[in-house]
């Protein structure tokens, strides 16, 4: 039992000391994970589009998607925001280049496509309940108008509103 503990104390040691060394080893500080402590060069601080550059590219997109044959390439984009800086709308520093003109229509198109279609979505529900609510109008409007029809007259209001609202009498 002796030898037991006195081998469990030299692999102690043994591995204390080893613990000790890759501390004293290890090439990066304490904390080097930390994110305050990150060094990740110059990512997310770059240049930004103005808002005004902005607001004519947005004219630019917009123009060509009511029109096709309108449609600008984002060098003509570019070319037209140098036209513009030359008259002094804006200034040469403010232009993007022609990649982060096609980045700005990629991010764009992709956030226009998403409204549009979430519009659409909402509108085409907006008129299915519509629909819903003058079709269950108009199935309890039926049989009231069935049993106080006594002329032909009425009797044709009731093929209107179910020609209409497409509930069979």
């Amino acid at each position: 039992m002796v030898r037991v503990e006195l081998a469990n104390n030299r692999n102690a040691k043994i591995l204390n000391n080893k613990i000790h060394n890759l501390d004293q080893e290890f090439p990066l500080s304490k904390g080097w994970a930390l994110k305050e402590n990150l060094k990740l060069g110059n990512k997310g601080g770059g240049k930004r589009i103005s808002k005004k550059v902005v607001q004519y590219l947005q004219g630019f997109f917009l123009a060509g998607n009511l029109k096709a044959a309108d449609r600008y390439s984002p060098e003509n984009m570019h070319t037209c925001l140098k036209e513009l800086a030359e008259e002094g709308e804006l200034t040469l520093e403010e232009i993007p280049t022609v990649k982060t003109i096609k980045g700005w229509i990629g991010r764009y198109s992709a956030n226009f496509k998403k409204e549009t279609s979430e519009k659409a979505l909402v509108e085409n529900m907006e008129n299915s309940q519509s629909v819903y609510w003058s079709k269950s109008f108009l199935s309890a409007l039926i049989p009231f108008v069935k049993s106080s029809s006594s002329s032909s007259r009425d009797s044709s209001h009731i093929r209107l509103i179910t020609k209409f609202g497409k509930i069979s009498a």
